[in-house]
């Protein structure tokens, strides 16, 4: 009888912490993208007002048709990255409810709060040295150990 070199329960806990990991990244995604989108609506709103502003200055000889044709060419930029982060959006709530397996609705973000420093490493030393002795992913089982 063959015995495999992890165990069921570390493979099950291998699939465990990456399947959570997936939801981690696939719920800051859709945040992410949620904000891309309200800035990306807010450079259109801008952008949107400028070609008044210098056809005004072009009228007034202040400026050139090349300002104006500048002006009208950000507007379009800015229109193409709201369209590319809004599809963006769209794939990373799609992605969410994949990997969480449920029906997307409105993501909130909390308040910013630091890490709980309390549980952390004082420096970096310690806390390489804590992964080494304590991550399952990171622990060579007995089986592997060839040193």
């Amino acid at each position: 009888m063959r015995r495999d070199s992890m165990s069921l329960p570390s493979v099950l806990s291998n699939a465990r912490r990456a399947i959570a990991l997936d939801a981690v990244e696939a719920y800051l995604d859709v945040l992410r993208n949620q904000e891309l989108v309200g800035i990306a609506i807010e450079n259109v709103t801008v952008y949107r007002a400028a070609p008044a502003g210098v056809r005004e200055r072009v009228a007034g000889g202040q400026s050139g048709a090349g300002d104006l044709q500048q002006a009208i060419s950000r507007l379009a930029a800015a229109s193409d990255a709201k369209v590319q982060v809004e599809r963006d959006l769209e794939d990373t709530r799609t992605r969410y409810q994949r990997v969480v397996d449920g029906i997307f609705s409105d993501l909130v973000r909390g308040p910013p709060r630091g890490p709980p420093r309390q549980h952390l490493p004082s420096d970096v030393g310690t806390a390489v040295q804590q992964a080494l002795q304590k991550s399952p992913t990171v622990i060579m089982p007995p089986s592997l150990n060839w040193m």
